[in-house]
């Protein structure tokens, strides 16, 4: 697989989200904790189905759990930009910026 740049991303017609990792995913193994990403999954879903979290929020706040900072979500809902969140560990938060479609 490739690396996908920003711009490629205005070809996207499919997903609305996309939820990922900056360069690697943690293992099933992180932190000492096994079946790490179906535990990250299913919190993942609870904060977003069960405690009313967005898609983008509720991946946010389930790698913030386990430190997972290189946690990174693409929203494409906006007709006129696309919405990258990741965590800037100079700043240690949260941050977006926009891309126009």
């Amino acid at each position: 697989m490739r690396n996908v740049k920003i711009q490629d991303l205005t070809l996207l017609s499919g997903p609305k989200y996309l939820l990922g990792y900056n360069s690697s995913a943690p293992s099933d193994f992180h932190n000492g904790t096994e079946n790490f990403t179906a535990n990250l999954i299913h919190r993942w879903y609870d904060y977003w189905k069960n405690q009313g979290d967005t898609i983008i929020k509720a991946w946010e706040k389930t790698n913030n759990d386990d430190e997972a900072f290189n946690a990174c979500m693409i929203d494409t809902t906006d007709s006129q930009v696309i919405v990258y969140t990741y965590y800037d560990y100079n700043d240690r938060a949260w941050k977006t910026t926009q891309f126009a479609k």
